[in-house]
């Protein structure tokens, strides 16, 4: 049997968008020989325009793209170009629309417009965009339902590690917390203050020369990065919650004075979102750990969340986030969901 095409459209060609296509090239044997799935890339989108195929770009044309400076995809020359996402949908047709566009906290655009629109003409979403849910999580879900179409956001929380899946997966238990350390530019700045001596100011200024922090570090050292994934796993249990829900304070409340004291006594301090799920009530903090807790042993650039039930405690540890390893879940979710089709 031939394999079955699946139509995307990729809106967002930063640093996920490019490993993502990247990765599908890489893989797409693979893809089509495992899941006899044919992934036909018909539409991408960086801040320019989109350029489209109807016909689904070639291999070449592909890495001729992934070549092209960063917002100038509609300076290429390459396919046609296009600036409503409503006539990209019309004209190229696709399965999916895969929404990698940056974060914005305060509108959700242009991620929410592009979302909207295709799950009103009938197009799966898959998303690794948090602001949209953050948002208007419930409006999205509902509306996905009322037009029958999939909606996958497996890389909005722990891009390398698939948590909402667990929750998912933890229906018949009572889940009475989620809380954890899911911002990994946070986690490297203090673990670079309470493991190798370092001030605050100078842990932040190596996080910003090194490149593991956002454009707009506040979303970082503010907890708002933070407070997307515990609201995101909010309503992933049900509970209705947006990004102004979550109480939160962020890493510059931290003083030096306060830093050394802590020091002394052998604690360490970790940026933690924690979900009550029995109070319904969410925050992000920093939280000074005994050396012995689990979370407390989480270093660097890793994550890790802790999930209690009246059962078990699961912890959950891993790469948190990174490009690739968003664009793998990405990947990972297209195919699952483009399988139940």
């Amino acid at each position: 049997m031939p394999p079955r095409p699946c139509r995307i459209v990729i809106a967002g060609f930063g640093n996920v968008g490019r490993s993502l296509v990247k990765l599908i090239l890489e893989r797409e044997g693979i893809i089509r020989d495992r899941y006899g799935i044919d992934i036909v890339i018909v539409g991408i989108a960086d801040s320019s325009g989109f350029v489209i195929d109807p016909e689904g770009f070639g291999r070449e044309t592909l890495t001729r793209l992934l070549e092209a400076p960063r917002g100038g995809l509609a300076r290429t020359c390459i396919g046609m170009v296009r600036h409503d996402v409503v006539d990209v949908i019309d004209e190229t047709v696709p399965d999916f629309l895969l929404d990698l566009t940056p974060a914005n906290y305060d509108t959700g655009e242009p991620g929410l417009t592009y979302i909207v629109n295709a799950i009103r003409r009938g197009v799966n979403v898959v998303t690794a965009n948090k602001a949209p849910l953050v948002l208007k999580y419930d409006y999205l879900m509902s509306l996905s339902r009322s037009r029958n179409v999939k909606f996958g956001y497996r890389a909005t929380v722990f891009g390398g590690v698939p948590v909402i899946d667990v929750l998912r997966h933890l229906s018949a238990h009572r889940i009475l917390k989620v809380e954890g350390i899911v911002n990994a530019t946070t986690n490297y700045i203090l673990s670079r203050v309470f493991y190798d001596g370092l001030s605050l100011s100078q842990a932040i200024d190596e996080a910003r020369r090194i490149g593991v922090m956002e454009a707009n570090p506040a979303l970082d050292l503010e907890g708002i990065d933070a407070a997307a994934k515990i609201a995101i796993i909010a309503n992933t249990l049900g509970i209705s919650m947006t990004l102004k829900d979550v109480e939160r304070i962020g890493i510059t409340s931290l003083s030096e004075e306060e830093i050394d004291r802590l020091r002394k006594e052998g604690k360490v301090v970790k940026l933690i979102a924690e979900l009550d799920v029995e109070k319904r009530r969410a925050s992000v903090r920093p939280v000074p750990l005994d050396s012995s807790d689990d979370l407390a042993q989480v270093k660097y650039l890793l994550n890790a969340v802790r999930i209690v039930s009246d059962l078990n405690n699961i912890v959950i540890k891993g790469v948190g986030g990174g490009p690739a390893e968003t664009a793998v879940n990405v990947l990972s979710e297209l195919i699952e969901l483009a399988c139940q089709q």
